[in-house]
């Protein structure tokens, strides 16, 4: 070390010394103790050490092979415990001393008594006594825990006879931590004892060889000069070893205080890392100066020394539960010290799994072989390439790759009228083909809506069972809408052997439509999930809207009815006369012209879709109307006009332009158009409505939007309707103003089994959190719906547990069990322990395997698998957010994931990874444990927990950071590269 070093390292001692707590004073402040608890890194190391213990299994274990079945119904009894929530409170004591808890008795179905839960007793309400000893004191009594046993449960860390009222294991941290934190005022202790210029007296150190005749010399001659250097000043002066840069007789240095201040600051930072590693985490493994933290031979020391520590914990919580087990021996008559609690390894994955992870290394390492073979210029043939990775040839299939937009390097052709006039007959003749289509599928979503209404109709008890304005038919018209789009695309003519890309396409289903899309459009991927995400919000509204039409058609209708004298439920018996005269079965009438309105705005919407691809070179368009007598005004006014694509008044204009509206467009080069003819700004001042700007526009949903709560409030006020009406939960995946109105749990439950399809109970959740829990949901499930297939349950995981033990003792209790299928089950129901340190859970769909009994074990399983959260925890939304908040600023999560939706990702990214296998990657798993420094800083310091967790955490942030950092852009492209990829294997 060199001399400004040392005399850093002396100077941090004397700091940390100054005001230290003596051996023989036991007592931390409350406020002293709650600053050192919001320390990041006390915090961390806590939280560390008591997940260690917590994630253990247990059993109740004897020594004595007879008394096994006997061990084995006491565990059964203990099951009812939250182990692993009183194993948390019980580590509790280490910090403040005392974990006193309340033991709580009831009747098992047999009449026997049993421990039911332990109360963790606030400490403010315990004292001690020096007669008495502890004792529990509320406002209205007084109980001297000694004096009932059986009630009450004891823990104290460090009880002695010298020391009965326990110590806390922060106490060795307190020098350190207090100087840290009162530095300044230890600056100044220092600066009396030294002055603001330090007098460093460089002496040479006596050799480790030098007799201890010399060295004593050598220590006084030191001491000498030192005090006449003292003398001379009138201060102290610093003593330390030259480290052979000079001798005493020739050297002495003057430093000012203030400008060591920063090297004293990050000495004590490491200090304090050193204490908490030393007294905490039982480690003797520090970073040294160099950075390097020392070889394997100290790393399996640093190891042996926390398997000490963590034992130390597990020999304190056996001590304290053996009490339980000495009542449980009281209540059913054995004798308890044959038995004790003992913790076990945890199992982590069975062979078969372990076997296919090694063979999908093998198959990536193979694959990344032939990937650098490649790169280096060389290349395998085909049937090579099938003998390197053990498949067929014949498996393997040529993908041609795109060239990219090479059309764009020819010159651009001028052409004639003659070419003009065949894209409109072409176009005409793509309409008239369209218009049949639109014909052929609105019969089926016409039977759909007519059986929705009626179904309605019948079931409604009175007139406000009508009053929630909606029906319950598929989203045929949804599908309609974006096979319309992609159909409305590739018909979009152009008459350019680079680009035309006509289709007479007969595909009516969603999936065909896009499969055959993307085959000749591959390119067009993203661009397709903007348009699904598109067409889902927009036939969101037109749903709506629709329904509030036909239920006032149908009120209109019902009220003829009550005005002459007739009752709701005489009206309700006909209901073919009420869907006759409401006009729904015309042929032609209200839902056929919002079938075709909405089916050609869609049609339409692919067409600007294909215009705006290629409009470099087709940079205009010619408005084209049908002049037969029954045209609409604009069809008049716009009929002929030219527009510049991508410019204000070609978007505005772009058609349909109303109901049954028949226009379309011609795409036009710059050498087919006089610029002179183009419209410019203010040029038409036709006004079109609502329709204005409809084509891809988010402000046509929103003009949507407004359209529907202008028709809710005038209907709600011509037929009086309540205002709850006006205010209810819309259900619209991850739409906020729809989700934000759910006020209720019994609400948000509705909303995810009814609108989400998935099983439902947030029961102890706050509903602020249910709401974001269920619009990620809704969200993923647009965007990965094969992985959000496998969430098949969200809410609570008290209630899951509650429902899925409930289902599986039935299914015990109904049928006959075989060995293996009664261990299965017995293991899953020991696996429903909640873990206190668990907030949220990615619970993953387990696949079936050879033996029937026990996969209905499993299919029971599957029925629960999902994204819960902890009711514990998530009952405050403020209390979360807050917390939140606070990981975010001492690093321990990501930036930007300071809410409720980046919870939700990042347990969704749990689910992603389990999906694509991106953490067992060869790749990633280097990268991760080669730079967890770096992922500690520039991610979170939990993603240096484990693989899983780096990858759920890079991908919350990737969602929720506006400008998401390295790691996780690199994380979040990769998922979803590996997604894509994924869905053209499997899809």
């Amino acid at each position: 070390m060199s001399i400004r070093e040392n005399v850093v390292s002396a100077l941090v001692k004397e700091i940390i010394s100054l005001g230290s707590i003596s051996s023989g004073e036991q007592n931390i402040d409350d406020k002293l103790l709650e600053q050192m608890l919001k320390d990041m890194d006390i915090a961390q190391a806590l939280q560390l050490m008591t997940q260690t213990v917590t994630s253990k299994e247990w059993k109740i274990e004897t020594d004595v092979p007879e008394y096994v079945e006997v061990a084995e119904n006491i565990q059964r009894r203990l099951n009812n415990l939250n182990i692993s929530k009183l194993l948390e409170n019980i580590l509790r004591a280490e910090i403040y001393k005392k974990s006193i808890f309340e033991i709580i008795y009831d009747k098992d179905s047999s009449g026997n008594t049993i421990i039911k839960d332990l109360i963790l007793l606030p400490n403010k309400y315990i004292k001690y006594d020096k007669d008495s000893g502890w004792v529990v004191k509320t406002r209205d009594s007084e109980i001297a825990i000694a004096s009932e046993p059986s009630r009450f449960l004891v823990c104290v860390n460090e009880e002695r006879l010298d020391n009965l009222q326990g110590s806390t294991d922060l106490l060795p941290l307190v020098p350190v931590f207090t100087a840290k934190e009162r530095l300044e005022s230890k600056l100044n202790a220092i600066i009396e004892k030294y002055g603001d210029i330090i007098t460093v007296f460089a002496y040479e150190p006596s050799a480790e060889t030098d007799p201890p005749e010399v060295v004593k010399a050598r220590q006084k001659d030191v001491e000498a000069q030192a005090k006449d250097l003292k003398a001379a000043k009138g201060k102290d002066v610093l003593a330390v070893p030259s480290a052979g840069e000079k001798s005493l007789d020739d050297f002495i240095k003057f430093i000012k205080l203030d400008d060591l201040k920063p090297e004293i600051y990050q000495e004590l930072l490491n200090e304090k890392a050193k204490s908490v590693q030393r007294y905490l985490l039982g480690s003797t493994l520090v970073v040294g100066v160099d950075g390097n933290s020392g070889n394997r031979a100290l790393g399996e020391v640093h190891k042996e020394q926390q398997n000490y520590k963590i034992e130390s914990k597990v020999k304190k919580i056996r001590d304290w539960i053996q009490k339980l087990i000495e009542i449980d021996a009281r209540l059913y008559g054995y004798d308890s010290g044959n038995f004790y609690f003992k913790f076990v390894e945890e199992i982590n994955e069975t062979e078969t799994l372990e076997l296919e992870d090694k063979r999908t290394k093998t198959i990536s390492e193979k694959v990344n072989y032939i990937v650098k073979i490649s790169e280096s210029g060389y290349a395998f043939t085909k049937t090579k390439i099938a003998e390197i990775l053990g498949v067929k040839e014949a498996d393997l299939i040529e993908v041609e790759k795109e060239s990219g937009n090479l059309e764009f390097s020819k010159p651009k052709k001028k052409l004639n009228i003659n070419k003009i006039n065949k894209k409109r007959e072409l176009i005409e003749k793509n309409q008239a083909r369209f218009d049949k289509f639109i014909d052929n599928n609105f019969k089926k979503w016409q039977k759909n809506v007519l059986k929705a209404i009626r179904e309605k109709i019948e079931k409604a008890n009175d007139i406000s069972d009508l009053y929630d304005l909606e029906f319950d038919y598929d989203n045929t018209l949804e599908d309609m809408l974006l096979i319309s789009m992609l159909q409305g695309f590739d018909n979009a003519v152009m008459i350019d052997n680079k680009i035309v890309e006509f289709s007479n396409t007969r595909t009516t289903t969603r999936n065909a439509a896009l499969d055959n899309f993307l085959k000749k459009h591959p390119a067009l991927y993203n661009d397709i999930e903007n348009e699904m995400e598109y067409a889902r919000q927009k036939y969101f509204w037109i749903k709506k809207v629709t329904d509030v039409n036909v239920t006032e058609k149908i009120f209109k209708q019902m009220s003829n009815t009550l005005e002459n004298g007739g009752t709701f439920k005489e009206w309700k018996k006909d209901v073919d006369n009420i869907l006759s005269q409401s006009g729904l079965t015309l042929n032609e009438g209200y839902l056929k012209t919002v079938f075709r309105t909405n089916m050609n705005h869609a049609y339409n919407v692919g067409i600007y879709m294909k215009m705006d691809k290629y409009k470099e070179r087709y940079p205009y368009y010619q408005y084209c109307g049908t002049l037969d007598g029954r045209e609409q005004e604009h069809t008049r006014e716009l009929n002929g006009k030219i527009f510049k694509i991508g410019t204000p008044e070609a978007d505005k204009y772009f058609p349909p332009n109303g109901f049954n509206c028949r226009c379309y467009t011609v795409s036009l080069t710059a050498d087919e158009v006089n610029p002179d003819e183009v419209v410019g700004n203010g040029d038409i001042d036709q006004d079109v409505g609502s329709f204005a700007g409809n084509i891809g526009n988010d402000e046509y949903i929103a003009t949507l939007e407004k359209n529907y709560k202008q028709k809710v409030d005038t209907f709600a006020d011509k037929y009086d309707i309540p205002d709850f009406v006006l205010t209810k939960p819309l259900k619209k995946d991850g739409n906020s103003s729809i989700i934000d109105t759910i006020k209720t749990v019994k609400e948000a439950n509705n909303y995810a089994e009814k609108v989400l399809g998935v099983k439902a109970d947030y029961t102890g959740i706050d509903v602020r959190c249910a709401n974001e829990w269920n619009r990620g949901l809704a969200a993923m499930k647009n965007k990965y719906p094969e992985v959000a297939e496998q969430i098949k349950f969200v809410g609570s995981m008290q209630k899951r547990n509650e429902l899925l033990k409930a289902e599986l003792k039935n299914y015990a209790k109904n049928n006959k069990l075989a060995k293996g299928t009664k261990e299965l089950l017995d293991y899953v129901l020991g696996k429903l322990n909640i873990k206190s340190n668990r907030t949220a859970e990615s619970f993953h769909v387990t696949r079936l395997g050879n033996n029937p009994d026990e996969n209905e074990i499993i299919k029971i399983v599957n029925k629960y698998a999902g994204i819960s959260l902890n009711s514990n925890y998530y009952n405050n939304y403020d209390n979360v957010i807050a917390e939140r908040k606070r990981q975010v600023t001492n690093g321990w999560k990501p930036v930007g994931c300071d809410t409720m939706k980046s919870i939700f990702d990042h347990e969704f990214g749990h689910q992603i990874d389990k999906l694509l296998g991106i953490s067992k990657s060869k790749d990633v798993k280097e990268y991760f444990e080669t730079n967890k420094t770096v992922i500690s800083k520039n991610l979170s310091k939990y993603a240096t927990v484990k693989v899983e967790e780096f990858i759920a955490e890079a991908w919350s942030e990737y969602k929720n950071n506006p400008k998401p950092r390295e790691i996780s852009r690199k994380v979040g492209r990769f998922i979803e590269r590996s997604w894509k990829e994924w869905q053209k294997k499997n899809l």
